[in-house]
């Protein structure tokens, strides 16, 4: 044999599909996995998450025009204002008032999560999600309230 190099070099190129190929036809819509939303202790690190993720996103994935509307409820309008404004420093997207193409709507829902969502007139383009814990107080420092 002349090229003992050339079956190895085809399995490693054939990859993954050699032995799981995908099924037939056009993908999904929308995601195909749902992660489990994070669990966050305070607004500055739901703040800096959301700030992360979505800087991932829109450097990847630009907007244009490079701008955006905000719609959130009370809880978490000063932490959506928090990202956009690092958003601005990081990506350039800056936040007007509307009408604007893209919109990103945050809400507090009742099982203590919130939720960020970058919307398009085509719908959703990014989404995330956290949990908010609050952290458990000291068994040895209980108060005795009788």
């Amino acid at each position: 044999m002349k090229f003992p190099a050339v079956i190895p070099a085809l399995l490693l190129l054939a990859g993954c599909t050699l032995f799981d190929p995908l099924p037939p036809g056009p993908p999904p819509s929308g995601p195909i996995v749902r992660n489990a939303p994070k669990d966050i202790l305070d607004t500055d690190a739901a703040a800096n998450y959301y700030t992360t993720a979505l800087s991932i996103y829109l450097l990847t994935n630009p907007l244009e025009p490079n701008t955006v509307c905000l719609d959130a409820d009370d809880a978490t309008r000063n932490c959506a204002k928090m990202v956009l404004d690092e958003l601005s420093r990081i990506t350039g997207t800056r936040l007007v008032s509307p009408p604007c193409p893209y919109t990103l709507k945050t809400r507090a829902e009742h099982d203590d999560a919130w939720s960020f969502q970058l919307i398009s007139p085509k719908g959703t383009l990014w989404y995330d999600a956290l949990f908010f814990h609050k952290k458990k107080s000291d068994p040895g420092k209980a108060v005795n309230e009788r």
